[in-house]
């Protein structure tokens, strides 16, 4: 299957500090990745669609829709 994106230069950018981030080895590798990621954010996700991450002992957010 081939899927085709036009993104801007930001979001470019942002895909390419992304792969190296996770190590990721082609954009269709880090799509994977976020795929992988939602799947699980969204089989986690409280009953009021919330997903809590925690960092240095601080939380944020996340709304799951």
């Amino acid at each position: 299957n081939e899927l085709t994106l036009n993104l801007d230069k930001r979001a470019t950018q942002s895909v390419d500090d992304l792969m190296r981030y996770y190590h990721a080895s082609s954009r269709a590798d880090l799509i994977a990745k976020a795929i992988w990621i939602l799947k699980v954010a969204a089989q986690v996700s409280q009953t009021n669609g919330e997903l809590i991450a925690r960092k240095n002992g601080e939380e944020s957010r996340i709304i799951v829709r």
